[in-house]
């Protein structure tokens, strides 16, 4: 196949409708995706047209993308027009470029629509989640105009279109920009409607976009979103006070139906004895094999008798089949050791001496492995591939003869296109199609075969498998799929049989499994085939078409697909064989042997909005290749860091000379800090496994957590080969190092939304200053920006960071963090009386909560004023209840907090809090617990803190609470000019 670029970085071409932004859009709008979603948001996908069909009776164009976007269509209509505009109307994904830089989003280019008939172009946006009748909903349009001498047409939308009691209703509301909507918020158009009365929905919902008539221009729209509001918070719209947006989450289908079929599913198999053998009954090994090790997927108990006594029968079964025996070594190698160890080897030594001299297996074995009357087929193959890789990894390594033999078979099996058959075409594959089952199956046996033979199996230092053919065939595999998946999974696999999509589902959980690439085509992998597979699973019986053998398949793909996703993968130059890298695959499976539950990776980019690149808590960035990052890129490794990822840099040992250019870039991206020596003592060296002999690895931090690791020898190497032995160092500290982020949580659900704060327009804006004291290190030099995230994401509140040491800028809070045990210098103390004497609020902190400094923090705060005392602050407290004078903030009075702190409450604990009085007055309030680091989602072992969505909470009650009283209680110069709605 002709060489394709990576398909982490491909752009396609769409040279027509490649335009340039006017300099005066500016920034891209703030992200407004969340949980609460229920249209588009930020419409960023690969660039992808369109393709056009005639509607019936000739009168419409029907343009739809092809894979799961959850788009929707664009219709345009006219009399006898739709060949016309079928071919002459563009619709497409695509990016302009603007002097901020590229910014993706929806094409809709009418230029070269030639029609004289009149027409109309409507832009419909499927809807997820439930719209409920007479609820309160935000919607949010950006829409931009490409080329300097056009505008954004006006729009007329009906928002939300539903099916309701037999008839369409909506809001209607137009939508209009002038030539002076220049900045970002001017650009994108906010409002609130209420959906009308309605017994039931007895259709489809949408939100739908109208263009004029007949309009010949361009739109570009970027984001789309429609979000319902808890109603009880919209009260006192004319307050001073900013008022609060608390959007209601949408509940993730697809999420729901996998956790109730996994937890229904799992209760009947436990129950039914139908799944595995009861004294008396025969039994079926292959099924009691997938079921326990499903069951071992999802976290039950294998040590109970029962389930003890359903691994002994199945270890002592004489089996003599490709799938009964790879079935019960997938199972044992992963679960059933050591007691079972002897017959692990057994069934290697059967599975191995079963092979075919081809590199291939047959589902029949027996007589029919003597003289060949049967052929090996791609699915037995494979089957065989991951039992004996998993005996590997168990510690039982078949002879390398058998994965030399086997890469021969999946390189032979390959057809011409990059996609796989059934079988090969000297047995009757040339008269089968390449499907995306097989391709995947065939792409999971190469790359699992190659693992062996020249990875995990190798003794050679690589960053990859270095059978550059080979791998040029996994490349072309993945090209396959991409421009594929889905498309031809539905054609005939074999002798015209309908391919199940129990299987296709399957397979493609492997392929991603190894890949780590989780979109294809356009589709997201894993949701494509959960939503399918999911058709056809009984909440009632628990089961899959009623066969328990489809259920155990289908629970395991769910169960394994649904898994967190831990770790992900940015490569920095080198090439595309660099992606078939087993490093960050070959860790995962380490960390799932070590935990005996499902974990996943991912490959990535740097160009990966930030709002996803946090949902995974830490990164590997491999460089390869000349560092060629912008600084707008490097400030997002920044950002990623701040807001609570962990970031281990390594630098291939082929290019050594990168390591100076990464470590100046580190200064520059982070000048607060210092590169140093990872210390002695350093909690990440012990806080699971103890490491006898710590790496010489160098860390950048902030003295209370760690957040760029840099490798000092080419780790990746050591990872691709899964140098337990040699190398046990490494993976044990990258353990330890997910373990040091998590601060003894769970991972979180893959499914589970950005901790990045969603947008939202400015309506207000306040100052506030921010001073650290009594440490070496600024702590949080972020915390403003996180901070403004926060208060605009949930009030529309604005919050401007000014000098603490100038009462001249009158800021409303003055922010005060410990940072250490150092007392606070005079001129620091001068700086806080005198924002105290100008009436501004104090809020004060001990971050890391550490004991002993809040004794010494209170006695050096007294010491700033006379008449200063300090006293525990009461449960009814308005920052502990969150309730605000004119506004709604968060009740906090029973709140999660650290690991650190759980020991010592079984309930959810009040935060310790204390007020700040001044000659009987309430000037301040005081923290004994750490809130700045949950600001940024950050997690530390020893911090006694707050969890992260409390200390956002928190932040928000405090700002308002500061808020209130500054409007309420005007200083003695009668200012009142801190709180101001935006021009």
């Amino acid at each position: 196949m002709r060489p394709n670029p990576s398909l982490l970085t491909r752009v396609i071409p769409l040279a027509t409708i490649m335009v340039l932004a006017s300099a005066g859009i500016g920034a891209r709008c703030t992200v407004l995706a969340g949980p609460n979603l229920v249209a588009h948001g930020d419409l960023e996908f690969p660039q992808t047209r369109a393709e056009g069909r005639i509607g019936r009776a000739g009168n419409s164009a029907v343009f739809e993308f092809p894979g799961d976007m959850h788009f929707g269509r664009v219709i345009a209509t006219g009399n006898n027009v739709g060949r016309e505009l079928a071919e002459q109307l563009v619709v497409a994904y695509t990016y302009l470029t603007a002097s901020s830089g590229k910014t993706r989003g929806l094409m809709i280019s009418a230029t070269d629509v030639k029609v004289n008939e009149p027409y109309e172009i409507a832009v419909w946006f499927n809807l997820e989640g439930k719209i409920r009748p007479g609820k309160q909903y935000a919607y949010a349009v950006l829409a931009l105009a490409p080329g300097g001498n056009q505008k954004v047409p006006p729009l007329e939308m009906v928002v939300p279109a539903i099916w309701a009691d037999g008839q369409l209703a909506g809001a209607r509301v137009n939508l209009e920009w002038t030539e002076a909507d220049k900045s970002q918020d001017e650009l994108i158009k906010r409002g609130i409607i209420q959906t009308p009365q309605f017994e039931r929905e007895t259709g489809g919902q949408a939100l739908v976009m109208k263009l004029p008539s007949s309009f010949k221009g361009q739109l570009f729209l970027e984001h789309v979103s429609l979000r319902e509001i808890d109603e009880a918070l919209l009260n006192n719209k004319g307050s001073r006070m900013p008022q609060p947006i608390r959007y209601i989450e949408i509940e993730d289908p697809i999420e729901r139906r996998i956790t109730e079929a996994l937890d229904v599913g799992s209760r009947h198999m436990m129950q039914d004895p139908g799944f595995w053998p009861v004294e008396g009954s025969t039994g079926d090994p292959t099924l009691t094999a997938a079921t326990l090790s499903t069951l071992g997927n999802l976290g039950e108990d294998l040590t109970t008798e029962r389930m003890k006594t359903a691994i002994d029968w199945l270890a002592r079964q004489e089996l003599e089949t490709v799938p009964a025996v790879a079935a019960r070594l997938n199972f044992l190698a992963r679960y059933g050791l050591p007691d079972h160890r002897q017959q692990v080897a057994a069934d290697l030594m059967w599975l191995s001496a079963a092979q075919f001299e081809d590199g291939g297996w047959a589902e029949q074995t027996g007589e029919d492995l003597e003289d060949r009357t049967v052929h090996p087929d791609n699915l037995n193959s494979l089957r065989a591939v991951l039992a004996l890789r998993e005996a590997h990894y168990a510690g039982l390594e078949a002879n390398p003869r058998i994965w030399r033999r086997a890469v021969r078979y999946w390189t032979d099996a390959q057809a011409r296109d990059g996609g796989f058959r059934h079988m090969k075409d000297e047995y009757g594959g040339f008269t089968q199609a390449t499907t995306t089952h097989m391709t995947a199956c065939g792409l999971t046996g190469l790359f699992a075969t190659l693992d062996m033979a020249f990875a995990a199996g190798g003794n050679r230092c690589s960053q990859y498998m270095v059978n550059r053919e080979q791998v040029g065939g996994i490349l072309d595999a993945l090209d396959w799929l991409d421009q594929f998946y889905d498309e031809r999974f539905k054609e005939i696999p074999r002798f015209g049989q309908p391919a199940e999509p129990f299987l296709n589902a399957e397979m493609m959980q492997h392929a991603t499994e190894l890949t780590g690439i989780t979109r294809l085509h356009d589709k997201d992998v894993f949701r494509n085939e959960a939503k399918i597979v999911l058709g056809q699973f009984d909440v009632q019986t628990g089961l899959v078409n009623g066969d328990p053998t489809l259920t155990t398949r289908v629970l395991d793909m769910l169960s394994r697909g649904a898994a967190p996703i831990v770790l992900q993968r940015i490569i920095v130059g080198g090439t595309r064989e660099n992606e078939c890298s087993r490093d960050c695959d070959h860790f995962t499976r380490y960390l799932r042997a070590h935990r005996r539950k499902p974990l996943n990776w991912r490959a990535t980019t740097i160009e990966t909005p930030i709002r996803e690149l946090v949902t995974v808590p830490m990164l590997f960035v491999n460089v390869v290749g000349p560092i060629d990052w912008n600084e707008k890129q490097w400030s997002k490794i920044r950002d990623y860091c701040f807001d609570g990822g962990v970031v281990v840099f390594n630098v291939d040992e082929g290019v050594e000379s990168q390591r100076v250019t990464l470590l100046d870039a580190l200064k520059n991206a982070f000048p607060e800090y210092a590169l140093a020596d990872l210390p002695a003592d350093d909690p990440v060296l012990s806080i699971t496994h103890k490491i006898a002999d710590p790496p010489k690895v160098k860390v950048l931090g902030n003295g209370f957590k760690n957040f760029v690791y840099v490798t000092p020898r080419d780790w990746s190497c050591w990872l691709n080969l899964y140098s337990m032995e040699e190398h046990a160092g490494v993976f044990e500290f990258m353990a330890n190092l997910l373990d040091y982020t998590l601060d003894g949580d769970e991972p979180r659900s893959s499914f589970a939304v950005s901790t990045w704060d969603p947008g939202a327009g400015t309506t207000m804006q306040m100052k506030m200053a921010r001073m650290e004291v009594g440490g070496a290190l600024p702590a949080w030099p972020d915390l403003p920006k996180a901070l403004d995230r926060t208060m605009q994401s949930g009030y529309r509140l604005k919050v401007d960071f000014v000098r603490a040491d100038s009462a001249a800028d009158k800021p409303v809070l003055l922010w005060l963090a410990c940072t250490g045990d150092k007392p606070m210098s005079e001129e620091q103390r001068r700086a806080v009386r005198h924002q105290l004497d100008a009436g501004t609020f104090l809020f004060a902190e001990v971050v890391s909560g550490r004991e002993g400094w809040l004794e010494a923090f209170s006695a050096d705060l007294q010491k700033v004023d006379d008449g200063l005392h300090i006293r525990q602050m009461l449960a009814n407290h308005p920052v502990m209840t969150g309730q605000v004078e004119e506004t709604q903030g968060y009740d906090l009075r029973r709140a999660a907090v650290r690991a650190a702190l759980r020991d010592e409450d079984e309930v959810r604990p009040r935060p310790d809090m204390y007020v700040i009085e001044k000659n009987g007055k309430e000037i301040g309030v005081l923290s004994a617990y750490d809130i700045s680091s949950g600001i940024g989602y950050n997690l530390y072992p020893g911090c006694r803190g707050l969890m992260p969505r409390e200390s956002r909470e928190m932040a928000a009650n405090v700002l308002l609470y500061a808020l209130e009283r500054r409007t309420s209680e005007p200083d003695a110069a009668g200012w009142t000019g801190a709180l101001r709605s935006s021009p």
